[in-house]
């Protein structure tokens, strides 16, 4: 059984499949140009079928024989004078059941919208306007709704235009980089009480060299380097280290998460003729031990203590689901032909010296209004 045969057989009126009795006549052309359109915009991938001398009502089926049929010319020259973009369709005999019957092919449409070209009226007043567009669904030929043009239109941007076209690379312009783990750590807590404490022993070495009495101002002529501590007697610093990983917190958390931390951007590029519209990227990271995405950029203490010092930072947000860090950042419209870094403000990635010689596969994704599906990319980090 031949695809035609199968058809009038088993199937069915629907948006790839139209069975006539009669075979169109001159006086009622604009039902065929109508016909043939609708069927060119169905939401169907795959050839069309109107089978002309075919009466089917449930399973009886009867074939009409069609007699003195119309040139496949004059039916060719009749839709592409009134449909654009042009459609490929053949219009060929086809003998069923011993009789000879037309078969009009609308052979796969890939250039949807069809619309009419120009106003026409037949001899039966079916009428058809400019720029009108058909649409066929399930067996009947409807003027197009709009949710159907934004449907086609994302499928022909992402089709014809955006999938593939979408570049994603590290800034430095690889899929693959090396990461510096942060060693030779000295925290600002720990600076701090190194100075208290040297700050602390010469101190007590001036009084043992002088019998236990601490003179200011003859240990001022005498004191090392330059630094606040000396104007503190001994008391007070070791108020001051006891308590000194608090009061340096901030500091250490801004020394860790921002002074020595990576610093990871994307370059991102449309390489297509037209806008990607409303971008989305997408990122996930497994946590290894040793590894912190900074969720939000550190601020000093000073920043801290004067909120309206703070810069505005467009960073990105930051999740954790199940030991993965989820990254996402909105990009709005990405212009065509112009690369763009995609964290308004680098993504801070703090690694401890353990991971070095590690090295992990992360899952980056970019999704778009205009794309059909999202865009997957890998990249490659190896801690060094």
């Amino acid at each position: 059984m031949d695809k035609i045969e199968e058809l009038i057989t088993y199937h069915k009126e629907n948006e790839y499949l139209d069975f006539k009795e009669r075979e169109y006549r001159k006086e009622g052309f604009a039902s065929l140009i109508k016909d043939v359109a609708s069927f060119a915009n169905a939401n169907y991938a795959g050839d069309r079928f109107i089978i002309i001398g075919i009466r089917k009502k449930d399973d009886d089926i009867t074939a009409v024989a069609v007699e003195n049929s119309m040139d496949s010319s004059r039916i060719q020259e009749l839709v592409h004078s009134n449909i654009t973009p042009e459609v490929n369709i053949n219009y060929e005999s086809y003998l069923f059941e011993g009789k000879t019957i037309m078969v009009l092919t609308i052979n796969d449409p890939q250039n949807q919208p069809y619309a009419i070209v120009k106003d026409y009226r037949d001899a039966e007043q079916t009428q058809l306007r400019k720029n009108e567009i058909y649409m066929r669904k399930g067996s009947r030929s409807l003027l197009m709704a709009l949710s159907d043009f934004e449907r086609i239109y994302k499928k022909k941007y992402s089709t014809t235009g955006l999938d593939g076209k979408i570049e994603l690379k590290f800034e430095n312009g690889n899929t693959e980089i090396e990461l510096p783990c942060i060693t030779n750590i000295e925290l600002p807590s720990d600076r701090e009480k190194r100075l208290m404490e040297e700050e602390h022993e010469f101190q007590h070495a001036f009084m043992m060299k002088n019998g236990g009495n601490l003179y200011l101002q003859v240990y001022a002529d005498e004191a090392k380097g330059g630094t606040s501590y000396q104007e503190m007697d001994m008391p007070q610093l070791r108020h001051l280290m006891s308590n000194v990983k608090m009061n340096y917190a901030s500091d250490d958390k801004y020394y860790l998460e921002e002074t020595r931390a990576f610093k990871l951007n994307f370059a991102i590029i449309n390489n297509a003729e037209f806008y990607l519209k409303k971008a989305l990227f997408l990122m996930r990271i497994p946590l290894l031990p040793g590894l912190k995405i900074v969720p939000r950029i550190a601020l000093t203490t000073r920043q801290m203590s004067m909120p309206d010092s703070i810069p505005k930072y467009n960073y990105p947000e930051i999740t954790t689901e199940s030991n993965i860090v989820i990254i996402r950042q909105e990009l709005g419209e990405i212009r065509h032909q112009l690369g763009s870094k995609v964290f308004g403000t680098a993504l801070r990635i703090s690694a401890d010296e353990k991971l070095i010689g590690q090295s992990q596969i992360i899952q980056a994704q970019i999704f778009g209004a205009n794309l059909s599906a999202p865009q997957n990319f890998e990249f490659k980090i190896t801690y060094v």
